[in-house]
């Protein structure tokens, strides 16, 4: 407690404002809450200061941004799977800024229980394809039966396309056929009613 940054906190989990002597608020604790999910989800601490300096930590905790957990892990297989929603939550639960971070634990609770159940986490950019991924992973067997529905319903209208063409094409035949033969019977008519005495 006789150093200069004798302040009573962990400097891993510790946040800016924590380090700047700030307020303590409801910020810090979901900041503090980031960064022991990632180290949860990566295994190591977010802002490690095992032999740093106070300044070095001092300056790590304040200006370095935290890296994401994809890119935290050596694994590719366990970066894939934080890569997405999982880095987003965690990043905006450490930003530095406290008011790009959730407003409150419940907040950050209810995106990971969001991510849990497949649904779009609030911390992600909001757009079309993203809903639509979440949703097809959400419903794979839904969305595979609809697909084939509707695959089965296009071959369907395919093929009675093509019979209505085919069909088109043997009527346009036929009347050509009935159209000689009717030429011929009257050609022979003629030929019958020239030779009548």
């Amino acid at each position: 407690l006789t150093r200069p940054f004798a302040s009573i906190l962990t400097p891993e989990y510790a946040s800016p404002e924590q380090v700047q002597g700030g307020a303590v608020t409801t910020a810090t604790d979901v900041y503090a809450l980031g960064l022991v999910l990632h180290r949860l989800l990566c295994g190591v601490p977010a802002q490690p200061a095992q032999g740093l300096t106070d300044a070095e930590t001092r300056r790590r905790v304040t200006e370095v941004a935290m890296t994401a957990p994809s890119r935290s892990v050596t694994d590719p297989r366990r970066a894939r799977e934080l890569r997405g929603d999982l880095d987003v939550i965690v990043t905006r639960a450490a930003a530095k800024d406290p008011q790009r971070r959730y407003g409150s634990p419940l907040e950050f609770a209810d995106d990971l229980r969001r991510w849990l159940d497949g649904r779009p986490v609030h911390a992600r950019p909001d757009g079309p394809g993203y809903r639509l991924r979440k949703f097809v992973r959400r419903h794979r067997a839904g969305v595979a039966a609809g697909s084939l529905a509707v695959l089965a319903l296009l071959v369907g209208i395919g093929s009675t396309l093509w019979q209505a063409q085919a069909a088109s094409r043997e009527r346009d035949a036929a009347r050509v056929a009935a159209e000689q033969s009717a030429q011929v019977t009257r050609f022979m008519v003629s030929l019958f009613q020239a030779a009548d005495p």
